[in-house]
């Protein structure tokens, strides 16, 4: 067991792919790493939060605006049971939203959420996406990693990007 998951013990699994030998386990991992990889991850997330364009899914599901608007991020809607030590691919904790021009609600992408237990030595950040090619950011005020992915309101900084220009200030 490596340092930076010691600490995350017990450990669930989420997902499991099997392979017949180590030369087919590599081929998968290498194709993750890949732009279609990549791709076809996002695809996944996609699919799996399609319901989530109607606010109100997700309202009834439990999840509540914690954060207002903030500039360049839009509204956090938070599912508290959520916030856990695992990252899940198709189960984010919190689903991002902002007005658009005819004052609509609309969804705009996802954040994941995973407790820190100490700041002061917060190890590695959780394994998200492929190749640590996600930015995974410390919000010290909630002791938390977070990961925003844009996989609908498009980021001109990057699908991982925190903050997103295209949403604005919200004036």
């Amino acid at each position: 067991m490596v340092t930076s998951t010691k600490h995350r013990r017990p450990f669930k699994l989420i997902y499991f792919e099997g392979y017949i030998d180590q030369a087919d386990a590599l081929k998968r991992e290498k194709y993750l790493k890949t732009h279609y990889g990549k791709m076809s991850l996002k695809k996944q997330l996609k699919a799996a939060t399609a319901k989530y364009a109607d606010m109100k899914v997700a309202e009834a599901e439990g999840f509540f605006d914690a954060s207002g608007f903030v500039p360049n991020m839009g509204h956090h809607f938070i599912l508290p049971p959520r916030i856990d030590n695992t990252f899940e691919l198709e189960r984010p904790e919190i689903l991002l939203y902002a007005p658009n021009a005819a004052g609509d609600m609309e969804f705009l992408g996802v954040e994941y959420a995973v407790p820190i237990e100490n700041l002061d030595n917060p190890g590695a950040p959780p394994e998200g996406f492929t190749d640590g090619l996600d930015v995974w950011e410390i919000n010290p005020n909630l002791s938390q990693w977070q990961l925003h992915v844009w996989i609908v309101k498009e980021n001109p900084d990057g699908i991982f990007t925190a903050h997103n220009p295209s949403i604005g200030d919200g004036k």
